[in-house]
């Protein structure tokens, strides 16, 4: 590999995003001629103390799950989990098939489209699941028929 003119780097050295993927470069390619090596594990004398110095260490690791900062011993809301369920995603499906994938309030198609309960998700568990209680909409529609209810 070839470095262009007035590159800082001495010779035979190559910048770190020169190295193929995996490729693992020597110690002295890293450091140079008489700067600090790393020791067997890649840690050098300014990482050497740090907990996370592998690339394939989440260093969020010990705040997942019950390590978690709002754990709440694994506790769901009943209407989220109602809603990433398959079946709920086969409504949706079915609710813009009826309504030929297009807005039902302006006819748009080709947009973001979302299936609109009639009746509320939350307070008719029954229903939720019913093809004809739900409308397509598009993005606009949908919000402007949430703020026309108050939310509702």
């Amino acid at each position: 590999m070839t470095f262009q003119k007035g590159n800082k780097l001495r010779k035979g050295l190559r910048p770190a995003n020169a190295f193929k993927k995996g490729e693992i470069p020597k110690k002295s390619v890293l450091f140079g001629k008489g700067q600090k090596q790393a020791d067997n594990t890649g840690r050098t004398p300014w990482n050497k103390n740090k907990k996370y110095h592998l690339k394939n260490i989440n260093p969020n690791s010990h705040r997942v799950g019950e390590n978690a900062q709002n754990w709440q011993g694994g506790l769901t809301p009943e209407n989220e989990r109602a809603r990433r369920n398959q079946t709920y995603d086969l409504w949706r499906l079915s609710v813009y098939e009826k309504d030929n994938f297009k807005c039902t309030n302006c006819n748009k198609t080709g947009v973001q489209l979302h299936a609109h309960h009639l009746k509320s998700f939350a307070k008719n568990k029954e229903l939720r699941y019913d093809i004809n209680n739900g409308v397509t909409l598009c993005r606009e529609c949908h919000i402007k028929i949430h703020t026309k209810t108050g939310g509702k």
